[in-house]
């Protein structure tokens, strides 16, 4: 079954790049941008992060992002490489899977997925998780999907989501609404299933003038941390701070953040 489904991803983003040569060749130049940002913590400790995209017209694309915590060594974070072809989307890499996320996200569930190969077709997604793509690209450990639905009961965006473990067999599921405006506040709402610890979390956010609110919890524990984040960009550098308040420890965690790209 891994190997079916690992092949099968392969022989899609093989067609769809053989189909990118034929029907429409890569440009010969190509656009570069990049990302720059400090973010420093309640302990004063700086990380600093790089990153940096490389596009051929609007065909092959790749990105990744260099970390350095407090002025220590460098390290890869995040990566990727891939191709857009007529709507379709395939990249490979150390990047961001499809489930669905909160503002804060810290009572949901969260999938963990490293290396993978990711298809997205309109408004469907597909990821599949490798364990150790150094040793063996067929071992599978995790699929997700998504989909996203737009104008729904008067929701701006739906989206469904759920990820599947090939080891221990256990899944989770997600979804989040958004787009609702009531006085001026734009909100949304996530909501996640553990099939692990048979758990069920929840986050709601409102957005208002730059500001965002949140509040999270799960079916044990029904409030656990609130908070509120804030940008706006000044003469060309990204500002931002967050402030995160966890009602169990009564600890407040802030962070700032500086930044800009090119």
């Amino acid at each position: 079954m891994r190997n079916v489904f690992i092949l099968a991803a392969a022989a899609a983003m093989a067609a769809t790049v053989a189909n990118a040569d034929t029907v429409n060749p890569a440009p010969a130049g190509a656009m570069v941008t990049g990302s720059m940002e400090i973010e420093v913590n309640k302990d004063a400790e700086a990380t600093l992060t790089l990153g940096a995209g490389l596009s051929a017209g609007d065909l092959a694309f790749g990105s990744f992002n260099v970390e350095s915590v407090d002025g220590g060594s460098f390290d890869l974070d995040q990566w990727q490489i891939g191709a857009d072809v007529a709507g379709a989307t395939v990249s490979f890499g150390d990047q961001d899977g499809v489930f669905v996320e909160g503002e804060n996200g810290a009572t949901l569930a969260a999938p963990a997925m490293a290396e993978s190969l990711k298809v997205s077709v309109g408004d469907a997604q597909v990821a599949v998780g490798l364990t150790d793509w150094d040793a063996d690209l067929t071992d599978i450990s995790n699929v997700q999907g998504a989909y996203t639905i737009g104008t729904v009961a008067g929701l701006a965006s739906v989206t469904a989501s759920g990820d599947y473990n090939l080891d221990s067999e256990e899944y989770m599921l997600g979804g989040r609404a958004s787009g609702v405006e009531v006085a001026n506040i734009m909100l949304g709402s996530t909501l996640t299933y553990s099939s692990a610890d048979e758990q069920v979390a929840y986050e709601v956010d409102g957005t208002m003038m730059g500001v965002t609110a949140y509040a999270n919890g799960d079916a044990d524990d029904t409030l656990q941390n609130v908070g509120a984040s804030y940008g706006r960009t000044l003469a060309g550098l990204d500002l931002g701070t967050e402030l995160n308040y966890n009602l169990d420890t009564e600890e407040f965690t802030p962070s700032v953040t500086v930044g800009f790209k090119f």
